[in-house]
């Protein structure tokens, strides 16, 4: 599907057509109104759950350096994997990563975390020119020209899921609960719709995703501290 499509099927949904509305011949929208609804369901179905074509996988030559600025396509926070040269770097928390370095100066673990809009790589594990990649989630795709693929058509906008019928869903029920038609109960009847064809889609996607097996331990962390855990000094905690 495309972006031009969307809108057609939006106005579709609100009995109108997309000549009337593009030619500025309806009484109650413009083509504007359409446009923005359909940009505002996609950030909506874009934010609902990780999907895999709103992954990206930001590439940078180390430096001597401590930190680096977090990707500026990437959402706050949502960088889950880091490698350099091809080795997973461990994440921890910010608070535990600042305990490791006042604790452990000249340690070289291979650690790593994120805060505001940074992310810290422990200098001592890295070698200056290695290749670091950053796994996370991008920002949704702000669309303009009529044949800009909508999100669920990643590749072909003749390759879809109902995923984008459920963006049309959702672009539609914000116009018909905006103070142009005030159809609340009908704008709550197509947002639930879009909304649970969503969570359908999910639930089909993450059980592919089930069939994965981990290769690494997500849970084991060593004591640098050597109290036995009897606190939680030490016992890094995984983001």
């Amino acid at each position: 599907m495309t972006y031009k499509e969307a809108q057609e099927q939006v106005c579709a949904e609100l009995n109108a057509t997309y000549a009337t509305v593009n030619g500025g011949l309806h009484g109650l929208l413009t083509i504007d109104n359409i446009k923005t609804a359909v940009q505002n369901a996609i950030n909506k179905a874009w934010d609902f759950k990780p999907w895999d074509f709103a992954e990206g996988d930001k590439k940078i030559t180390a430096i001597a350096t401590d930190y680096y600025d977090y990707p500026q396509l990437y959402q706050a926070g949502s960088i889950y994997l880091l490698t350099v040269a091809g080795a997973e770097f461990t994440k921890i928390s910010w608070q535990d990563y600042l305990v490791y370095k006042n604790k452990y100066s000249a340690g070289s673990e291979e650690y790593w975390a994120e805060h505001k809009r940074y992310v810290f790589i422990n200098q001592l594990a890295v070698t200056v020119g290695q290749e670091i990649v950053m796994f996370g989630k991008l920002r949704a795709t702000a669309l303009s020209g009529d044949s800009d693929k909508m999100p669920f058509s990643p590749d072909s906008d003749n390759y879809e899921n109902s995923g984008n019928r459920s963006i049309v869903l959702i672009a539609s029920a914000e116009l018909l609960a905006s103070e142009k038609f005030k159809n609340i109960t009908s704008a709550k009847e197509k947002e639930d719709k879009g909304l649970a064809m969503l969570a359908r889609i999910w639930d089909t996607y993450a059980q592919y995703k089930q069939t994965e097996k981990p290769t690494r331990s997500q849970w084991d962390v060593d004591d640098f501290f050597g109290n036995g855990g009897k606190d939680n000094i030490g016992q890094f905690t995984r983001t």
